[in-house]
Order: C-alpha cells, then structure tokens, then sequence
C-alpha cells in the first residue's frame, strides 16, 4: 500500500515537472501561431526565428558558455573536496566529517545518537538550551 503511494506520487511529481516541458517541445515544432494539439504538421518555423534574433541567439551563446563554466569550476572543486575528505587531514577533516555524516563508530546511548558528529552537537546543544 506505502510503496504503491508513493510511486503513484513519484509519477505525479514527474508528471508536473515534465508534463510543461512536454508542451512546450510539441509547441516548438508546430508551424502554427497558438497552441493546437495535435499539431497539423512539423516546422521548424520557431527555432528559425529564434536564431535569426541576434539577441536571443547570444544570450543563448552567453548562457552555454556559463553553463560549461559553471561546470568545470564545479568539477575541480568537487575533486579538490573529494580529496581532502579522502585523505582527511586538517581542519577540514573535521568540518567535512561533520557535514557529511561522518560515522565515528557510537551508538545510542541515554537516547542520544552518538555516531553523527553534527547530529551529537546539536542534540547536545538543544538540550542545553532546555
């Protein structure tokens, strides 16, 4: 019953995330003016006008070339923090370890969790606060 639930709000969700973008793609291919569904035929009339728009064209342009950026910069600094949380070392290990759920091999004890550094430091913390 659970598992049926939530397939059935997966495929919902998947539904009203796609289901815009669906439209959109079928729009983009019919050489009418407004949206008929379904199409009467193909064109490829609305790319055409797009790219003949010098503007729209090199924001375009400008938005793959961030996008390709934004992508190796993220690579590099994924590698670089996959490193340093490999080797563990400094203070970054211990940063690293605490937002990342590092495990430290506890366990409950007095209802407290003991194996996430960032989860004993809150509970510890909320509990002074009470």
């Amino acid at each position: 019953m659970a598992r049926a639930l939530l397939i059935g709000l997966a495929g919902l969700t998947y539904l009203l995330v796609l289901g815009p973008i669906l439209i959109v793609l079928v729009t983009a291919f019919s050489p009418t003016e407004f949206f008929v569904f379904p199409p009467p035929s193909l064109s490829l009339r609305w790319f055409r006008a797009f790219f003949d728009n010098e503007s729209l064209r090199d924001a375009f342009l400008r938005s793959l070339w961030l996008a390709a950026l934004s992508c190796a910069v993220a690579t590099v600094l994924g590698t670089m923090a996959a490193l340093a949380i490999a080797r563990r070392r400094g203070l970054f290990r211990l940063l690293a370890g605490c937002l990342c759920g590092q495990r430290r091999g506890g366990k409950y004890e007095n209802g407290e969790l003991h194996d996430y550094p960032l989860a004993s430091a809150l509970a510890r913390f909320s509990s002074a606060r009470m």
